[in-house]
Protein backbone atom coordinates (compact mmCIF):
# COMPACT_ATOMS: atom_id res chain seq x y z
CA UNK A 1 0.00 0.00 0.00
CA UNK A 2 3.19 2.00 0.04
CA UNK A 3 4.49 4.29 -2.27
CA UNK A 4 7.01 2.44 -4.79
CA UNK A 5 10.42 2.85 -3.74
CA UNK A 6 12.56 1.51 -0.77
CA UNK A 7 10.86 -0.23 1.65
CA UNK A 8 9.87 0.89 4.88
CA UNK A 9 11.25 0.77 8.19
CA UNK A 10 9.19 -1.33 10.52
CA UNK A 11 6.90 0.58 12.78
CA UNK A 12 6.21 -0.49 16.28
CA UNK A 13 3.51 0.86 18.79
CA UNK A 14 4.12 1.05 22.67
CA UNK A 15 0.96 0.71 24.49
CA UNK A 16 1.36 1.21 28.16
CA UNK A 17 -1.93 0.52 30.47
CA UNK A 18 -1.14 1.80 33.61
CA UNK A 19 -4.38 0.53 35.42
CA UNK A 20 -6.22 1.52 38.34
CA UNK A 21 -3.92 -0.14 40.53
CA UNK A 22 -1.03 0.83 39.21
CA UNK A 23 -0.03 3.87 42.05
CA UNK A 24 3.61 4.20 40.11
CA UNK A 25 2.72 4.88 36.92
CA UNK A 26 5.35 7.98 37.47
CA UNK A 27 8.05 5.33 37.45
CA UNK A 28 6.73 3.15 35.08
CA UNK A 29 6.89 6.20 32.51
CA UNK A 30 10.37 7.18 33.39
CA UNK A 31 12.53 3.92 33.49
CA UNK A 32 10.15 1.31 32.41
CA UNK A 33 9.55 2.50 29.13
CA UNK A 34 13.31 2.56 28.54
CA UNK A 35 13.75 -0.27 29.65
CA UNK A 36 11.14 -2.26 27.20
CA UNK A 37 12.77 -0.04 24.42
CA UNK A 38 16.54 -0.89 25.61
CA UNK A 39 15.79 -4.96 25.92
CA UNK A 40 13.79 -5.07 22.92
CA UNK A 41 16.53 -4.11 20.37
CA UNK A 42 14.41 -1.74 18.16
CA UNK A 43 15.98 1.16 17.23
CA UNK A 44 14.04 4.68 18.53
CA UNK A 45 13.70 5.23 15.10
CA UNK A 46 11.32 2.36 14.77
CA UNK A 47 8.78 3.73 17.11
CA UNK A 48 6.21 5.51 15.90
CA UNK A 49 3.81 6.48 18.86
CA UNK A 50 3.69 5.69 22.47
CA UNK A 51 0.12 5.24 23.75
CA UNK A 52 -0.55 5.64 27.43
CA UNK A 53 -4.23 3.87 28.90
CA UNK A 54 -6.45 6.49 30.42
CA UNK A 55 -8.09 4.32 32.72
CA UNK A 56 -7.38 6.64 35.99
CA UNK A 57 -8.90 9.73 33.74
CA UNK A 58 -11.97 8.04 32.63
CA UNK A 59 -12.33 6.58 36.39
CA UNK A 60 -11.96 10.13 38.00
CA UNK A 61 -14.32 11.47 35.72
CA UNK A 62 -17.29 8.61 36.37
CA UNK A 63 -16.79 9.00 39.82
CA UNK A 64 -16.79 12.58 39.94
CA UNK A 65 -12.91 12.77 42.06
CA UNK A 66 -11.86 15.78 43.89
CA UNK A 67 -8.78 15.53 42.40
CA UNK A 68 -9.80 16.34 38.98
CA UNK A 69 -8.62 20.00 38.35
CA UNK A 70 -10.25 22.84 36.34
CA UNK A 71 -9.34 22.83 33.07
CA UNK A 72 -8.92 26.10 30.90
CA UNK A 73 -9.02 25.54 27.24
CA UNK A 74 -7.73 27.87 24.29
CA UNK A 75 -8.85 27.05 21.11
CA UNK A 76 -6.83 28.44 18.25
CA UNK A 77 -9.75 29.16 15.65
CA UNK A 78 -9.51 32.10 13.97
CA UNK A 79 -11.07 34.48 16.76
CA UNK A 80 -13.23 34.89 19.15
CA UNK A 81 -15.66 37.17 16.87
CA UNK A 82 -15.42 35.00 13.79
CA UNK A 83 -13.49 31.81 14.53
CA UNK A 84 -14.08 28.56 13.41
CA UNK A 85 -16.34 26.67 15.97
CA UNK A 86 -17.45 29.56 18.25
CA UNK A 87 -20.97 27.68 17.91
CA UNK A 88 -19.76 24.48 19.43
CA UNK A 89 -17.81 25.93 22.35
CA UNK A 90 -15.78 23.36 24.59
CA UNK A 91 -17.59 21.33 27.45
CA UNK A 92 -21.16 22.06 25.43
CA UNK A 93 -21.89 18.40 25.89
CA UNK A 94 -20.33 17.86 29.34
CA UNK A 95 -22.89 16.76 31.90
CA UNK A 96 -23.38 20.06 34.30
CA UNK A 97 -22.25 18.89 37.51
CA UNK A 98 -18.97 17.50 35.92
CA UNK A 99 -18.44 21.08 33.76
CA UNK A 100 -18.96 23.12 36.82
CA UNK A 101 -16.09 20.96 38.71
CA UNK A 102 -13.34 21.60 36.00
CA UNK A 103 -14.35 24.16 33.34
CA UNK A 104 -11.90 26.92 33.62
CA UNK A 105 -12.67 29.15 30.93
CA UNK A 106 -12.69 28.80 27.08
CA UNK A 107 -10.56 31.26 24.88
CA UNK A 108 -11.36 31.54 20.89
CA UNK A 109 -7.63 32.93 20.08
CA UNK A 110 -6.15 34.01 16.45
CA UNK A 111 -4.02 31.27 14.58
CA UNK A 112 -4.86 27.83 13.67
CA UNK A 113 -5.45 25.94 10.54
CA UNK A 114 -7.94 24.06 8.83
CA UNK A 115 -7.57 20.32 8.14
CA UNK A 116 -6.44 20.69 4.42
CA UNK A 117 -3.55 23.52 6.22
CA UNK A 118 -5.18 26.82 5.04
CA UNK A 119 -4.21 29.37 7.98
CA UNK A 120 -7.39 30.93 9.53
CA UNK A 121 -5.78 33.78 10.75
CA UNK A 122 -2.02 34.61 12.12
CA UNK A 123 -0.97 33.32 15.44
CA UNK A 124 -1.67 36.26 17.57
CA UNK A 125 1.63 35.87 19.87
CA UNK A 126 0.68 38.93 22.53
CA UNK A 127 -2.83 37.76 22.63
CA UNK A 128 -2.12 33.95 23.71
CA UNK A 129 0.59 35.47 26.23
CA UNK A 130 -2.38 37.91 27.73
CA UNK A 131 -4.76 34.74 27.76
CA UNK A 132 -2.21 32.98 29.76
CA UNK A 133 -1.57 35.37 32.21
CA UNK A 134 -5.32 35.82 32.62
CA UNK A 135 -5.49 31.61 33.52
CA UNK A 136 -2.70 31.45 35.60
CA UNK A 137 -4.28 34.93 37.65
CA UNK A 138 -7.95 33.18 37.65
CA UNK A 139 -6.27 30.17 38.98
CA UNK A 140 -4.51 31.84 41.84
CA UNK A 141 -7.39 34.07 42.96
Amino acid sequence: MGSMGAPQRARYRIGVDVGTYNSRRDHWHQRGNQAVVNSSGVSLDDIGCVIIGTTHFVNAVVQRSPDLERVAVVRLCGGSTEGFGLGVPPFVDYPAELKEMIYGGSYFCNGGHQITSEELSPLDESELATVANGIVRDENQ
